[in-house]
């Protein structure tokens, strides 16, 4: 029974951070598509920003 219920934690987390990322990334792309990349990398860290300050 102990197996099973860390086996379930660890599959419950992965899925959790699994979901937040594929999030994050279809925002990040989606964006990236529209914008065309225009200020490099750095857009990127303030595309990421600014998706978590409206989110909060």
């Amino acid at each position: 029974m102990k197996k099973d219920d860390k086996l379930n934690v660890y599959e419950m987390i992965f899925t959790v951070i699994a979901i937040v990322f594929l999030t994050l990334g279809a925002l990040i792309l989606f964006d990236y598509i529209h914008i065309n990349n225009q200020f490099g990398n750095l857009y990127f860290f303030r595309l990421l920003y600014n998706h978590v300050y409206y989110i909060y």
